[in-house]
């Protein structure tokens, strides 16, 4: 696979830029919640889940929304799978696992996180991160929502099998 590097540097990588700023400033901020192996294990799902989606819906034939200034693979499309949309699944799972909520008060969390993340693609959609063709922000609501639960059921999984110690640090 070819990397291209964008057209110009403006607007969209500016955006990326300053989102893995502010993603890495946070994970770094906030106390450690999972182990080594649960945290790979998410990032891992969440890069192999957004590149699936975007290389199925993103790309021809059905081409729903560009991202990015080229319909190539470009270096900045690398820096969204791995280091934009992996830490809004985890800063997700990072406050269910803080609150471990259930019943009605989990199902508005799921609601409000899936809505506070389009609000951001909203964002993203202004800086021209993403061009919708023949997609809207609420087609990207239902998604979260999806992809939001199916963070919970991974990371349930991922406790039954690794080890629950949150302050695990490799040495």
């Amino acid at each position: 696979m070819i990397l291209y590097p964008p057209v110009k540097f403006d607007a969209n990588e500016c955006f990326i830029f300053l989102a893995i700023a502010a993603n890495l400033l946070l994970i770094f901020l906030l106390p450690r919640r999972f182990s080594l192996l649960t945290l790979t294990g998410i990032w891992l799902f969440n890069i192999f889940l957004a590149q699936s989606t975007d290389f199925i819906i993103g790309k021809p034939p059905l081409e729903l929304y560009r991202f990015n200034d080229l319909k190539e693979y470009e270096y900045f499309d690398v820096l969204l799978y791995l280091l934009v949309y992996p830490p809004v699944a985890y800063f997700f799972l990072y406050f269910y696992d803080h609150r471990r909520w259930t019943g009605n008060r989990l199902r508005f969390y799921l609601i409000a996180s899936a809505f506070i993340t389009s609000v951001l693609e909203r964002l993203a959609v202004q800086f021209h991160v993403f061009t919708y063709i023949h997609w809207n922000l609420l087609y990207s609501y239902l998604v979260y929502l999806l992809v939001f639960a199916l963070n919970i059921r991974l990371l349930n999984f991922l406790r039954r099998f690794l080890p629950v110690n949150r302050n695990y640090s490799p040495k």
